[in-house]
């Protein structure tokens, strides 16, 4: 047999039995070594092709190199000479067994062309000509799934490995595994046997079992976001496409990713569901379908191309407002806090996160007077934007922007605009105040929710596929706007968010309840904002006032302990200008556009083109803010201006 003919069997043979083909190769080979001659070292190299043999056994060659190396003794071949020749020799014949090699993993999900590598029950390892065995793994480890996510257009791999008998799988960046630097922390917080001295050779491992199973390893599509995706030329909503799309997101989100299913069988689940909620919600107060109204309409904002906005549930505890919250969450998962439903106990990246994650399912934030004051004016607007903050990149560059389109639902003991001058802000909120019990046995409600829940979601979701419905859909949403705005004093944001609810309640009830609990413009205006009520202006002028008249002691100068603020002027008043702006400041508003609506709306009187006038206040020349403070004049002169800012 000559040795050409003797690697090709052991390559092929490898994968079923090394064992049996190393014997073979052993007992067929035609020298045994205490026969090889001087000339068989100096003129040929069967002695280290009998070597080579046992390249599957790192052991077992270094055995029979020793044993070989003293024959050559004995033939008075140095040492030097006899290891330089085995030095050539595995450079000319390098380790490398080619794409015949193949894993040979117990129970192995799939097997690979592994090439010079090693692929058992022992592990993953190579034989070197000058290190011998180096392992990259000691125990079974292979990549089973190539991802590409949609939203990222990144690469992750998923990796199988075996500890204890057991076949493990986990998700990993891509350039997580092709880097020595972060591998070891990446893979062995997860149970992969890797660290410092064996992290290169795992790199190394992973690269050259890619590259030779382009074809070999699966390719599937992925997501790290919730709600509507196009897809292989259709329209789909994760994650009601478990069985095409994988998730690879966050571990972080992936608890709320799994909450996002049916409690139970379908049909029965449905069925208790559907009792609950019609006799609790649909047929109860008019701030209760809102509510629920609002969590459907949060898959509308993409489809429709509408705002973001917010609904927010406020009253005096013990009002089942957190109830309400988890019959709004049903529709789409567990409804459980800290499942679907989030505390406000969290920081703006967590939200911004959050939204990020969900895309087009509602955000629901629960018991507002937990958040910090200064965080609120930035959630109103961070929730309602759509899109997040830019960051850099450690590696360069920025960071993928996170976008969503959707609705949020919070609920708290105060009313959110409370904490806010902005009118912009004022205009992206729906405001309702709890004024009563919304339901007679909060406790069963809750109890029932928490059992079935996950159902209704997926049917709406297939309603709204349909290109009929969702025609059938936005006209409505055109409709009740037309109305909305025709009949109401409103403004169109507000408007916006309105009909976008109405929308989904009609979808709801065609659906699966009874049309008699519809919606109707006239339910859901009185929660509706006007022009007047939304402008930061006129309620920076309000506050102007309540703060004169609660003050007026600062502007009769009788008393000099007192400090002064100005002076009264028949129906006007004289307030010191360094006064006007921190009264201003105070109540979070910004002086210099109040002051020029001010003088827009001719309520202060300009001199020298300044929003001000010098006047002697107790016998000091100083600048003033001359405002006039007539209830019926400014009445008169609010009610005739059409100049509100569009926030």
């Amino acid at each position: 047999m000559t040795k050409e003919e003797a690697q090709a069997i052991a390559l092929q043979g490898r994968a079923e039995n090394e064992q049996e083909t190393v014997a073979y190769l052993t007992a067929h080979f035609p020298r045994e070594i205490d026969e090889f001659t001087k000339e068989d070292f100096l003129d040929g190299k069967m002695p280290l092709e009998y070597i080579d043999l046992y390249k599957f056994d790192s052991v077992k060659r270094e055995q029979v190199k020793q044993k070989v190396k003293a024959r050559a003794a004995e033939l008075k071949i140095g040492v030097r000479a006899f290891e330089r020749m085995w030095a050539d020799y595995k450079k000319a014949n390098p380790d490398d067994l080619g794409s015949c090699g193949t894993t040979n993993f117990p129970d192995q999900p799939l097997a690979l062309r592994c090439g010079k590598w090693l692929c058992d029950g022992q592990g993953v390892r190579v034989m070197t000509a000058d290190k011998g065995t180096v392992y990259a793994c000691p125990h079974p480890i292979m990549p089973v799934e190539i991802l590409k996510n949609l939203d990222t257009g990144a690469y992750k791999v998923r990796v199988a490995f075996r500890r204890n008998n057991q076949w493990h799988t986990e998700i990993f960046d891509r350039t997580v595994l092709s880097q020595k630097s972060k591998i070891v922390d990446a893979l062995s917080e997860r149970g992969v046997a890797v660290n410092s001295e064996n992290a290169r050779n795992l790199v190394l491992y992973f690269a050259d079992i890619e590259e030779m199973n382009v074809d070999g390893i699966p390719e599937k599509a992925c997501i790290s976001r919730l709600g509507w995706r196009e897809y292989a030329g259709a329209q789909m909503f994760v994650p009601y496409t478990r069985e095409r799309l994988i998730f690879d997101g966050e571990a972080i989100f992936r608890k709320r990713f799994e909450s996002i299913r049916e409690s139970g069988g379908f049909q029965e689940t449905l069925t208790k569901w559907h009792g609950c909620i019609s006799e609790n919600v649909r047929h109860n107060s008019v701030p209760v379908r809102i509510t629920f109204a609002a969590s459907a309409a949060s898959v509308l904002v993409k489809l429709l191309g509408c705002n973001n906005f917010i609904v927010h549930i406020w009253g005096e505890t013990g009002t089942g407002k957190t109830v309400l919250s988890m019959c709004a969450a049903s529709i789409w998962g567990n409804p459980a806090v800290g499942e679907y439903i989030s505390s406000f106990n969290t920081t703006a990246v967590g939200i911004e996160k959050n939204l990020g994650f969900l895309q087009n399912l509602p955000l629901i934030l629960d018991e507002l007077q937990i958040a910090d004051e200064r965080d609120v004016k930035k959630l109103v607007y961070l929730a309602t934007e759509g899109t997040g903050r830019s960051r850099g990149s450690k590696y360069g560059g920025l960071q993928s922007l996170e976008t969503w389109a959707n609705c949020t639902i919070s609920t708290g003991e105060r009313p959110i605009t409370s904490m806010i001058s902005d009118g912009g802000a004022h205009n992206r909120v729906i405001e309702i105040e709890c004024k009563e019990q919304l339901f007679k046995d909060p406790h069963a409600v809750a109890r029932c929710v928490s059992q079935n829940y996950g159902v209704f979601g997926r049917i709406l979701v297939i309603y709204l596929s349909k290109k009929e419905n969702l025609e059938a859909v936005c006209g409505k949403y055109h409709a009740f706007f037309d109305e909305l705005i025709a009949q109401y004093n409103i403004t169109q944001k507000q408007a916006y968010a309105a009909a976008l609810i109405l929308a989904a309640d009609y979808a709801i009830t065609e659906c699966a309840f009874d049309k008699a609990t519809a919606l109707t413009a006239a339910d859901i205006a009185p929660y509706l904002k006007s022009e007047r009520e939304i402008s930061a202006n006129v309620r920076g002028y309000e506050y102007l006032c309540e703060q004169i008249a609660a003050n007026q002691a600062h502007f009769t100068q009788l008393d000099k302990a007192i400090e002064c603020w100005g002076e009264f002027d028949g129906d006007a008043v004289y307030i010191i200008k360094s006064v006007f702006n921190r009264i201003c400041t105070d109540g979070g508003f910004s002086p210099a556009p109040l002051l020029s609506w001010l003088s827009k709306n001719k309520l202060i009187e300009r001199r020298d083109k300044k929003m001000s006038v010098v006047k002697r206040i107790g016998g000091v020349c100083t600048r003033c803010v001359y405002l006039t403070i007539s209830m019926d004049s400014v009445k008169n002169s609010v009610e005739n201006s059409d100049d509100f800012p569009d926030f």
